[in-house]
């Protein structure tokens, strides 16, 4: 087998079936794109195995159930394409820091996002309300 692959471009060729879980054993992989395919069922776990992986394109396969959380252990991973699929569920923790790749490439996935969010980013906007309305949280200075 070819174990040594670094790039597996696939896209655009009609494919079917699902993603086979030997995908786990491309230890060198950094690209894995398959979009617009027919790709159907659930990514698999063993993606998590990937640890030169950096892009992932799904976009329009009808792939289907949750980002798996083992995608976090992929610590190259700065693109996840998934739009136009059938995914559903929150983005696993694990890859919150995929925030604005996935925010991006996704509006039409049904993913729930808010707790990735930190609630510290919106700080400023509430300090800014309350100086601009001339009364203070706390003692003003």
């Amino acid at each position: 087998m070819l174990t040594h692959i670094q790039i597996l471009e696939l896209s655009e060729n009609a494919f079917t079936g699902t993603i086979p879980t030997e995908l786990g054993l491309l230890t060198d992989i950094e690209s894995f794109e398959v979009a617009g395919n027919r790709l159907h069922g659930s990514i698999p776990t063993e993606i998590g195995l990937l640890k030169s992986l950096a892009t992932i394109d799904l976009t329009y396969n009808p792939v289907t159930g949750e980002i798996p959380s083992e995608l976090g252990l992929v610590t190259n991973l700065d693109q996840l394409f998934v739009g136009g699929t059938d995914l559903t569920g929150a983005v696993p923790v694990e890859l919150c820091d995929l925030f604005a790749v996935i925010g991006m490439t996704n509006p039409t996935v049904s993913i729930d996002m808010d707790y990735c969010l930190d609630p510290m980013d919106n700080i400023g906007d509430v300090f800014s309300s309350t100086l601009e309305s001339d009364t203070c949280v706390t003692p003003c200075p």
